[in-house]
């Protein structure tokens, strides 16, 4: 977990061990713009039905998943949306990825890949959105939101595999009773998107020493 604040409030308690704060990570904001333009070109497919396959889809006009298998056996799959999108019992089989490019808010409602690998699902915040978990929701996956804000309603009701990096990291419950677990497997991750290549703790610390004559 990394953030630039974190925010504790109902009974909170201390930032947990393995928690970062006071880091800014770089925004994602030009690889989601890139996506929409591409998709805006044409070459994106409508989502439709209770199962994805490999391809890029345009969910713009889709505010919701609710119910959908990704099926990323003949590859990975994208997902773009320049508004919300609201995701609701998700699953991903087959040894593929699903990236999902967000301008809006990315709402997480109930099961996203519960159960699954944390270096499947990949979803990437526009600066101009946020992200929000409400209760009886977890998501195993990576959330790279830098500069936005992300709010966990109802914890502890709410688990999370995996790793996020936001701006401002909002608990509204018990921090001590949040089910958050780190992955292992994402320790050497990198989030590979157009020309950059950011890992989930792509951030750096520059020393400068000041000699007063």
């Amino acid at each position: 977990v990394i953030a630039k604040s974190i925010n504790p409030s109902g009974g909170g308690g201390d930032i947990p061990e393995g928690w970062t704060e006071g880091t800014v990570a770089p925004s994602i904001s030009p690889e989601v713009e890139s996506e929409l333009e591409s998709c805006a070109s044409g070459g994106c497919d409508d989502p439709s039905g209770t199962e994805l396959t490999a391809g890029t889809y345009n969910a713009s006009g889709t505010p919701e998943f609710d119910g959908i298998t990704f099926n990323t056996s003949d590859g990975d799959i994208t997902v773009v949306t320049g508004g919300d999108l609201e995701l609701n019992d998700i699953e991903i089989t087959g040894g593929g990825n699903v990236t999902m490019y967000v301008r809006g808010e990315l709402a997480v409602d109930s099961a996203v890949n519960d159960g699954g690998n944390a270096t499947q699902l990949v979803s990437l915040v526009h600066s101009d959105g946020g992200v929000r978990f409400d209760g009886n929701s977890d998501y195993t996956g990576v959330i790279y939101a830098p500069k936005s804000d992300l709010t966990f309603n109802g914890a502890p009701a709410i688990s999370y595999r995996g790793a996020l990096v936001a701006e401002d990291l909002n608990i509204n419950g018990n921090i001590k009773k949040f089910d958050f677990e780190a992955d292992p497997n994402l320790s050497e991750f990198r989030i590979v998107t157009g020309s950059r290549a950011l890992t989930y703790l792509h951030v750096s610390e520059n020393g400068i020493e000041v000699d007063l004559d």
